[in-house]
């Protein structure tokens, strides 16, 4: 709060606009859930106003790993209040085309809605207006005007460009089911606008026949010279493109860098050499790195977070040149990769005591024992753990006293044993516990009287089941637990229990595939 704010000028229930701004942030921090900031439009003019602008920041934006897609009565809002906000000229084009407009309200708009725009998806935009066709009165059937669905896909895009945008992300999907983007020049009608991009999504996966994504094309080809204040770049498509090499080149300030490829990436690493002073964070998913060394990261020496998921060739040659290298790595991030023990030992032993989370799905005792050796510091741990592995794994817990947050997946038919050693080697700092089984019955309530740990946290998938003399002991130990707040159970029957401490309530539901609140 700034000096200038005394208290005794402060009506009262007023809070100063850089408080409110604060909260209102803090409730769009996920923009998938916005039902908390619908609660304050009606409070006055001067909250709706900061609300409204927050609300319409991303209009569009869709997750694809979660399967969420725009509601279709908030699609059709959205398009509906978007057309309000067109000029005679525009609106008059639509018509003339043969859409129809009839009903939308002819009211000029409380606000600039458009101006509000940060965050824009295009695939998200498809969705809305393919919803907004189907339930539009003059359409009865499922097949869409491919040539109407693109007039009035232009036409949106060139009334949110031609705004004086704070524009900030861009995300381009090319997908078989989606229409090309507006030309470039829709674009770059505004002379700022790709030019203070901040955050840029390609996911260019997808092959589709050639010519369909033109625009795109286009538009891919002119980044490197459009935008060049990227901090975030994502990159998603099958075989590594010049012009995408060279926008990695072009950037001024990257800091946070992911590559999702199937083909040679060898001419995209080596480009990550001109980011040197800048990278913190790099992630590699679906890439192959067999005969590719990562030397290019050797002069990173802000690089803070390493991730490889789904990689293959990841090799003693792949790590070699980082052995030299002058960053402190705290979170390193291997899962689901094809790995040799000698590229582990070797990420390992560089990352040492700097390292504060480590993800791995390796657990052979000579990872575990080098872990031991040269990574005492860690905070968070994630692990797949093999029957050959249990004694070298209680050992390593039993060494890491700074552990905060444990998730294990356990690799044993049965793991009655090792659980029942488990609670005699959690560190007395763990206060996040997720334990994933395979079709292991095990006694919650032995676990929980011999825990020493403060476990805040306890979420437990694949028991066999949990009958209500357990569920009756949780909740007693909950309430009497000075810890304990919440307990999430995930059965082999597909049933969720979940327990909050100070609700005092076990709710229960079946657990649907996507469904991401299983985690911790």
């Amino acid at each position: 709060m700034t000096s200038s704010i005394k208290e005794s000028n402060l009506a009262p229930g007023y809070l100063p606009p850089e408080i409110l701004d604060l909260i209102f942030s803090y409730l769009y921090s996920d923009i998938h859930d916005t039902k908390f900031l619908h609660s304050c439009l009606l409070v006055n003019r001067s909250w709706c106003q900061r609300v409204v602008s927050l609300l319409w920041r991303a209009p569009f934006s869709v997750r694809l790993e979660d399967y969420i897609w725009l509601e279709e009565y908030r699609s059709i809002s959205i398009i509906n209040t978007y057309i309000s906000c067109l000029n005679d000229t525009e609106k008059f084009l639509l018509k003339d085309n043969g859409i129809n407009i009839s009903s939308i309200s002819i009211k000029n708009p409380l606000f600039n809605y458009p101006s509000y725009l940060k965050i824009f998806d295009n695939w998200g935009l498809d969705i809305s207006i393919k919803n907004w066709f189907f339930h539009s009165k003059d359409k009865n059937r499922l097949i869409i005007d491919s040539d109407k669905k693109i007039l009035l896909s232009e036409t949106l895009c060139k009334l949110f460009f031609r705004q004086d945008l704070d524009f900030n992300q861009l995300t381009l999907w090319r997908k078989p089911s989606i229409s090309d983007i507006p030309s470039l020049s829709t674009f770059t009608f505004h002379p700022n606008l790709l030019s203070q991009l901040r955050v840029l999504h390609l996911n260019l996966a997808y092959t589709t026949e050639s010519g369909r994504f033109k625009n795109m094309v286009s538009l891919v080809t002119s980044l490197p010279n459009l935008c060049k204040k990227l901090c975030e770049l994502d990159i998603r498509l099958q075989v590594m493109d010049l012009h995408l090499v060279n926008l990695i080149q072009s950037q001024y300030n990257l800091k946070y860098f992911r590559l999702d490829c199937s083909g040679n990436i060898a001419p995209a690493i080596s480009a990550l050499q001109y980011q040197s002073n800048s990278l913190i964070r790099v992630e590699f998913s679906h890439v192959q790195f067999s005969g590719i060394a990562l030397d290019s990261l050797v002069s990173c020496k802000n690089l803070l977070i390493l991730s490889f998921i789904n990689c293959k060739g990841l090799t003693s040659f792949t790590w070699m040149p980082l052995k030299k290298a002058d960053f402190k790595l705290q979170i390193l991030f291997v899962r689901k990769c094809e790995t040799t023990q000698e590229f582990l030992e070797s990420a390992i032993e560089t990352s040492n005591c700097h390292l504060n989370e480590l993800f791995m799905s390796d657990s052979s005792p000579k990872i575990l024992d080098s872990i031991s050796k040269f990574c005492p510091n860690i905070k968070t741990f994630e692990i797949d753990i093999k029957p050959s592995s249990t004694t070298y794994f209680l050992n390593l817990l039993s060494k890491l006293v700074l552990l905060e947050r444990l998730s294990v997946t356990l690799l044993i038919y049965d793991a009655s044993n090792f659980l029942s050693l488990l609670p005699n080697v959690l560190p007395t700092t763990l206060f996040n516990l997720k334990l994933t089984f395979q079709n292991t019955p095990w006694n919650l309530e032995s676990f929980l009287k011999k825990c020493r740990a403060p476990i805040q946290t306890l979420s437990v998938s694949g028991i066999l089941g949990v009958d209500n003399e357990q569920v009756g002991f949780i909740t007693q130990f909950a309430k009497e637990s000075e810890t304990l707040k919440k307990v999430l159970i995930n059965d082999r029957l597909g049933r969720k229990l979940v327990f909050h401490k100070y609700s005092d309530v076990w709710t229960t539901w079946p657990l649907y595939p996507g469904d991401k609140n299983d985690l911790i």
